[in-house]
């Protein structure tokens, strides 16, 4: 992954920072709620489903059911699939842009002219994230993982391209703070 970064940077771009997540709870503060209500949702749409076919039908086929259990097991599993691709998931600061790589080495980037604010989230995850950009706040109060495993995207850029208006560096502990001081020190203001 070493290798990856160095051939992403910029010419005369430096590391100055770098972190991952700490070990990720499946239902942690900020998504237990959104995931059970997901699974609950899950359970009573595809058992309706069936429930449904089943009494329509004079000589039902397995068919429709298989084809709906299959479905929603995928889509009970999908936050752990989130969780794992977060633990893959590396940040870095360097002295001219915030990175994101995601677990299939993907880089987002952020220049830290286009950090207009940031803040700490500490109530949410387990441990602190980072919360980069305002265009993400909003996001990241109401889906704070699902916005860190997919970055703001912006706009108006190209198709392809891998800037990004915000994005959130998940539960990254202690590292936060001096994350965030350095933020400070390149310029870039907390939120207030």
């Amino acid at each position: 992954m070493e290798n990856l970064i160095k051939t992403y940077l910029r010419e005369g771009e430096q590391i100055r920072w770098q972190g991952q997540p700490q070990p990720i709870p499946l239902l942690d503060s900020g998504s237990k709620m959104l995931i059970l209500r997901k699974w609950a949702l899950t359970v009573l749409i595809v058992g309706a489903l069936i429930l449904s076919y089943l009494s329509a039908q004079d000589s039902p086929g397995m068919g429709f059911p298989a084809l709906s259990l299959v479905c929603g097991a995928l889509l009970m599993l999908t936050p752990l699939l989130e969780r794992n691709g977060l633990m893959k998931s590396r940040y870095y600061i360097t002295n001219q842009r915030i990175i994101h790589m995601t677990k299939d080495k993907v880089f987002y980037y952020m220049d830290l002219a286009d950090v207009d604010a940031f803040e700490v989230e500490s109530r949410l995850t387990e441990q602190d994230s980072l919360v980069l950009g305002s265009a993400a706040f909003d996001d990241a109060k109401k889906h704070i993982r699902w916005r860190a495993c997919h970055p703001m995207e912006d706009p108006d850029a190209m198709k392809n391209r891998d800037h990004v208006d915000g994005m959130v560096f998940y539960n990254i502990g202690a590292s936060a703070a001096s994350a965030a001081q350095l933020l400070r020190e390149m310029g870039c203001k907390r939120a207030a």
